[in-house]
């Protein structure tokens, strides 16, 4: 039994009752716990990264959506703005790609552990699977989806400024043109 809550000192409690079970596979359930719980903590450190990186990633699609929106602007300009765009993208993967691939790795233990754990329906009881599918689940769902976003605004600011770059290089290759003339 555990509520996976931590406690004022800094430890999460849990119960385990050994019933027809040899000191072996009691000491092997009890070491997959004991996995699950630091594997799910240190999957855990990605969520406020992620959140964080939510935050810059919402300022950061509204931007590039004005750019790209904006006729006011020269090519050049846009163009500008999509390369400053580009390099805070790249500045927020560079700070997020190793916690969230160890997220990943992280939650991939965790699932086998429970895997392994083979628990059984106890009526009445919540089993500690179901417990980490309801809490645990969304929260490295939360950086999946972060890090989707942001591999989606990089490959859309590189798809518009290589557009933008053809137009500018297309627009000086006529200006070479008519001077030629």
């Amino acid at each position: 039994w555990t509520n996976f809550r931590v406690g004022d000192d800094g430890w999460t409690r849990l119960l385990f009752m050994q019933r027809d079970m040899n000191q072996f596979r009691a000491g092997r359930a009890v070491r997959r716990l004991l996995e699950i719980e630091v594997y799910r903590i240190a999957a855990l450190f990605a969520l406020p990264l992620a959140k964080q990186a939510q935050r810059g990633l919402n300022e950061l699609e509204r931007r590039v959506g004005d750019s790209i929106a904006s006729t006011d602007k020269s090519e050049a300009d846009t163009l500008d703005e999509l390369v400053d765009a580009a390099r805070e993208i790249e500045r927020i993967a560079q700070n997020t790609a190793f916690r969230f691939g160890a997220a990943i790795a992280y939650q991939h233990i965790v699932d086998q552990r429970l895997k392994e754990l083979r628990e059984e329906r106890i009526e009445g009881l919540q089993r500690i699977a179901t417990f980490l599918d309801r809490r645990f689940a969304p929260a490295m769902n939360t950086c999946t989806s972060t890090q989707a976003r942001l591999n989606t605004l990089a490959a859309r600011v590189e798809r518009t400024a290589s557009l933008l770059r053809t137009r500018v290089d297309i627009e000086m290759a006529a200006q070479n043109h008519l001077q030629l003339a």
